[in-house]
């Protein structure tokens, strides 16, 4: 997902990412995010992740304006209906919009993902 100016009124003026389920047809009840990876961004900056309103992670763009998650364990787990916010600590006249790629596990054996319509 590409950055856009916020909207949310929580990074007011600053380059934002919101990945809701909603836009991204996830018809799971629980699913696991296993790998995040930013490009594209201006170099050394500071970003926020909050699943919600709760703080997941924070980091720094390299250099070269990318960075990336990965867990050595679990990822993290999302329910249907949450969004994962990306607010990035630089303004939107910055004119480098932070690209967001994110992949995810889905697990037919969590009981709740047993009982979801598929389309």
């Amino acid at each position: 997902m590409l950055s856009d100016e916020d909207l949310t009124g929580n990074n007011s003026g600053n380059w934002t990412a919101a990945w809701t389920p909603d836009e991204q047809n996830i018809h799971m009840a629980q699913y696991e995010v296993r790998k995040i990876k930013i490009t594209g961004g201006s170099p050394n900056i500071k970003f926020q992740v909050y699943i919600e309103t709760n703080i997941f992670t924070g980091a720094i763009l390299n250099p070269y304006g990318e960075n990336e998650w990965e867990p050595s364990t679990d990822g993290e787990f999302l329910l249907r209906g949450e969004t994962f916010y990306f607010y990035f600590r630089t303004s939107v006249a910055d004119g480098l919009p932070p690209l967001v790629t994110m992949w995810f596990k889905f697990d037919d054996q969590i009981r709740a993902n047993q009982y979801v319509e598929r389309t």
